[in-house]
This record gives C-alpha cells, sequence and structure tokens, in this order.
C-alpha cells in the first residue's frame, strides 16, 4: 500500500513538473475529406476536428477502415504507423487524394490523456490534476478527460476512470450498438473473407442487427453482427461496402424526330448531305435520334426505331423532311348562271358549251 502511494505520488509530481499536456495535430482540417464507411461505431465532429468513439486497444487497422478511400493513421509526432499500432489521443487519421496527403482528423480515445491508447494510472493522475488546476491539457486531450461521455469534464470523470482500472466496463454504452441493414449483403465467416469478397457463406437479409461487443468499431473496416440485442453470441462478417440500396439506372430514351413525309434515307451522313445514293426511303412517322450522334453530323441526322436511341438506324437530311405547299387559286366569282366549254377556243367563239355554271366562287 505505502509503495503504491508512493507510486501515486511520484505520478502526479511528473504530472505537476510537466504542466501541460498537448498533442501534435492541425490547426486547419479538412474533416470533409473523410466519410465514414456505412454503419460505422465511430463518430466525427467536424467542429472538434476529431474522431470519437475509439476504443483504448484499437489498432490502426481498424480505425483508418471505418472511413472511405486511401486512409492511414499518424502518431502525434506525425509518422504514419503500422497496421497493428494501438493508437491513442491526438494519433490522426489522414486521408490521401491522388498524391495529395490532405489534412486529417484527431483520435480522441476516452480516458487516454496520455495518448498511449490505454487507461492508466497515469491518465487517471493528469486528470485529477487538471481537475485540480495543477496542471491543464490542451488538444485532443481535453476531449479525452471527458471519460464518462457526457461533455462536460469534472469529478465524475475521475470516478469513471478509477472504475475503469477496477474492472468496470465503461464503455458499454458504445458496444453492442445497432446496425441496420439497407440492403442483402453477402456474409462470411472471417473478416479477410469480408475485406476479400471471398467464400460468402450466405446473405444476410437487411433489417436491424447488433455489432458484437468484441468487436466494437469493427475489424480492418469489416463488421462483426449478430441478431442478439445483448451483441454477444455467434455471428457473421459483413463488409460495409456492400451495404448499399440497389439503384436501377433509369432506361436511355432517344430524342423524338417526326418524319412529316416518304423522303429517301441513306447509309452513310456524306450520301444524306448530298442527296446521293439512297438506299431507301422512310415513311412519315416517329422515329429516334440515335444517342451516338445526339445533335446528329454536320446537319444530318441518324434515326432509328429503337426508343431507347441505343441502336443506329439510317441517315435523312433533314431538308428533304417537309410537305410541298398545296397550290391555292386566285378566286373567281360567277355572279349568274352561264355556259360552261370544253376547250378555250369554244369558250371564245361561245360555241358548243358542255354545260353550265351556277353562281358562286
Amino acid at each position: 500500500m505505502i509503495r503504491l502511494k508512493r507510486l501515486l505520488c511520484t505520478l502526479l509530481a511528473l504530472v505537476t513538473v510537466l504542466g501541460t499536456l498537448s498533442f501534435g495535430g492541425f490547426t486547419g482540417f479538412a474533416a470533409d475529406t473523410l466519410t465514414l464507411v456505412a454503419g460505422s461505431t465511430l463518430s466525427v465532429d467536424t467542429s472538434k476536428g476529431a474522431v470519437f468513439n475509439v476504443l483504448p486497444g484499437m489498432t490502426a487497422a481498424t480505425v483508418a477502415g471505418n472511413f472511405e478511400g486511401d486512409v492511414y493513421v499518424y502518431n502525434a509526432s506525425g509518422t504514419k504507423v503500422a497496421d497493428n499500432t494501438v493508437v491513442g489521443t491526438g494519433f490522426t487519421v489522414r486521408l490521401y487524394s491522388g498524391t495529395t496527403l490532405k489534412d486529417g482528423l484527431n483520435i480522441v480515445v476516452y480516458g487516454d490523456t496520455t495518448g498511449d491508447g490505454a487507461i492508466t494510472t497515469a491518465d487517471l493522475l493528469s486528470i485529477a490534476s487538471f481537475m485540480k488546476g495543477i496542471s491543464q491539457l490542451s488538444g485532443a486531450a481535453v476531449y479525452a478527460a471527458d471519460v464518462n461521455m457526457d461533455g462536460a469534464r469534472t469529478a465524475s470523470d475521475n470516478l469513471t476512470e478509477k472504475n475503469y482500472l477496477g474492472g468496470a466496463d465503461i464503455f458499454i454504452t458504445l458496444k453492442g450498438k445497432q446496425f441496420v441493414l439497407i440492403a442483402d449483403v453477402p456474409k462470411y465467416s472471417s473478416v479477410t473473407n469480408a475485406e476479400n469478397g471471398s467464400s460468402s457463406i450466405g446473405t444476410a437479409t437487411k433489417g436491424t442487427y447488433y455489432v458484437h461487443k468484441n468487436y466494437p468499431a469493427g475489424l480492418n473496416g469489416m463488421y462483426y453482427l449478430t441478431t442478439s440485442s445483448a451483441a454477444t453470441g455467434t455471428g457473421f462478417w459483413i463488409n460495409p461496402a456492400d451495404n448499399k440500396e440497389t439503384v436501377t439506372p433509369p432506361t436511355p430514351v432517344g430524342t423524338p424526330y417526326e418524319v412529316v413525309t416518304t423522303i429517301n434515307k441513306y447509309t452513310t451522313s456524306t450520301d444524306a448531305m448530298n442527296k446521293t445514293n439512297p438506299s431507301g426511303t422512310v415513311t412519315a412517322g416517329t422515329y429516334y435520334i440515335y444517342n451516338g450522334y445526339p445533335n446528329g453530323l454536320n446537319g444530318m441526322y441518324n434515326l432509328t426505331t429503337d426508343s431507347t436511341g441505343a441502336s443506329a438506324g439510317f441517315w435523312i437530311n433533314p431538308e428533304e423532311n417537309k410537305v410541298a405547299p398545296t397550290p391555292t387559286g386566285t378566286p373567281y366569282e360567277v355572279v349568274v348562271t352561264i355556259n360552261k366549254y370544253t376547250t378555250s377556243t369554244d369558250a371564245m367563239n361561245k360555241t358548243n358549251p358542255s354545260g353550265t355554271v351556277t353562281a358562286g366562287t
């Protein structure tokens, strides 16, 4: 007991000497470039520039796997860490976009104010020292001191940390979360098969499942789900990338084109433009502009009977797609009944009338 008290005093003195506990990180975050995979149990707060719900003992591969894209984890000194490295408060998640390394998010492990990814007596003492005003916390460590996750840093957090060191599971609220499948997805017997999409053992139908407590944030981005509301027992692995609704793309529609009279059709746009070598005729009706030439070619149009416009058809010259106007005679008023004649000579001579014409237009 005396030795333990001496150890605690020594650690408290160390914290006092250190004064301010701070972590490296980025002052300008581009958190909008980081997107969590569907169903991730981690959470991102862009206003704080941090990712939360990372539990003690989680590896870099598991944290990075909760994000879409080419994501890596860096330690507080700005060095990229190996996949099996346990992440701590003050580590960062960063995205490679092409060849550009984007700014990232600070990782917050509740209770881990010293940044080693574990909750120890040193963390307990640093929080106690912070509460007493002996030392200060900064950066991600400030959020990590909120051990009970109630949004404040009080003596209650110190007590929660003591309970953890005494064997209590203080992260029970972060485990066994519901996970909703919005689509039927393949299920797998191992995390490796889920990552590779190989050797599926069946299909998990869409509905509500629970994230197994042994893997509260999945593993390498994959999730182990169970139907047990207690989040225990045998389950199966899924790849959250499969958890997407299937969207049926709309059927492409060609642009309607009205042929108003019988016109020539041609094999090539050049023949259509020159009105040479017609390959036949096209009758009046509704056709569709071929999607391969949605605006025609040199003023010519390729028409098809395929309403989707996906199939090529024949070429026409739109100049030919015209109806000749009906000739209109000059009105002549006949005011009385008069003779009519078969020839202009008989009319001129008024001979051989063929009948009479009544008054009218």
